[in-house]
């Protein structure tokens, strides 16, 4: 159905507007529904992340999205999988918290990066404008 890039080509991609990053979890899956239904989200690129493959195929066929959905490979524990991702994306919207059964220690979740940027509309608003997330600055 979708085939998921290659890190290695991702700077030589088209950035997109948004990468929900998470799209596989309960509230991806709703978020990714949301872009699909929003007349402001058809006019702006988007595609999904995480770091199963197999589980964001199966959350866009779910949804309905298009088969040319980007979906990119990004394992939270991996710092350099995680910065291309930001590279193809101008806004990142994270849904993704650690997962305690893989962390050594509950202290590695607590300190994983906050969710900000307020409402989608004003997230959407924000990718029109060139505008990285928070986190993605950082990187």
């Amino acid at each position: 159905l979708h085939d998921a890039l290659p890190i290695s080509h991702a700077p030589t991609m088209t950035k997109l507007d948004i990468v929900v990053y998470g799209a596989s979890g309960f509230t991806g899956q709703l978020v990714v529904r949301y872009l699909l239904s929003s007349p402001t989200a058809a006019k702006a690129t988007w595609g999904v992340a995480g770091r199963s493959q197999g589980k964001l195929e199966a959350a866009l066929k779910g949804a309905g999205a298009p088969a040319d959905t980007r979906i990119i490979i990004a394992d939270s524990a991996d710092p350099e999988a995680v910065v291309a991702m930001v590279k193809q994306t101008k806004v990142v919207l994270s849904l993704v918290r650690p997962c305690y059964r893989r962390s050594k220690h509950k202290q590695e979740a607590e300190q994983a990066p906050p969710v900000t940027g307020g409402s989608l509309h004003e997230i959407w608003r924000r990718a029109r404008q060139g505008v990285q997330s928070e986190w993605g600055a950082l990187l």
